[in-house]
């Protein structure tokens, strides 16, 4: 499988907020990972490592387009010390792996 990814620049809403959208991801998400707007309808888990951070098991919320595992992601924004203007890199690394990893601008 070819890598496939994703450049995503924050906002400070994102830092702030603790996520990021997905929405330029969509087509390097796993097949059956979005799902409904709540816990009620997931989609398929998957793998998403963050660079540093977590390794974890979530899905994508689809109404808001974010992983729902928010708590992975806070750690990530924290660990990384991200401010608005970086970019979030999400590559597709396995059939359902993604990694995550920060690209600082200063």
């Amino acid at each position: 499988m070819t890598k496939q990814q994703s450049r995503i620049t924050l906002t400070d809403g994102n830092v702030r907020n603790h996520h990021f959208y997905l929405r330029d991801c969509r087509s390097i998400l796993p097949s059956g990972s979005i799902g409904g707007k709540n816990n009620d309808n997931p989609g398929q888990l998957f793998t998403v490592r963050f660079e540093p951070g977590e390794t974890v098991e979530t899905d994508v919320d689809g109404d808001k387009m974010i992983f729902r595992n928010r708590g992975a992601v806070r750690d990530f924004l924290e660990s990384t010390a991200a401010s608005a203007g970086d970019v979030v890199i999400v590559e597709r690394t396995a059939d359902r792996v993604l990694e995550v990893r920060l690209e600082k601008i200063t």
